[in-house]
């Protein structure tokens, strides 16, 4: 298990109920173990609270990964990253932890104190 620091951030694009599209974003010089491709997103179980969900991460063209806005849920239904950080009591610009397998793939992720 790897456990890495990213941020909860912004994309500056608003839903139509004018909640601000979130991601999370990761230093390019940190390891997470996933094998990520420019142009493919990598599925991967993501954990927040009491909730696990299927999550994407991509990479950026200058090599930065980030996990992607949607996520699906537990009936294959699409939900919004930026819901469930909020439900969860997450906020913009936060710094995370997060703790990756990459053996399975998964992701746990906790507030950093």
């Amino acid at each position: 298990m790897l456990t890495v620091c990213g941020k909860i951030a912004g994309s500056g694009l608003f839903y139509t109920d004018n909640v601000e599209s979130l991601a999370i974003s990761l230093p390019k010089n940190q390891h997470h173990g996933l094998p990520l491709k420019l142009g493919y997103r990598v599925p991967f179980s993501f954990t927040i609270g009491n909730s696990t969900l299927t999550a994407g991460m991509r990479i950026t063209a200058q090599g930065y990964p980030w996990i992607c806005p949607d996520l699906y849920n537990q009936r294959n239904e699409k939900t919004r990253l930026a819901d469930i950080l909020r439900e969860n009591g997450f906020k913009k610009n936060q710094r995370v932890l997060l703790h990756i397998d990459p053996n399975k793939p998964s992701i746990k992720l906790e507030p950093e104190y």
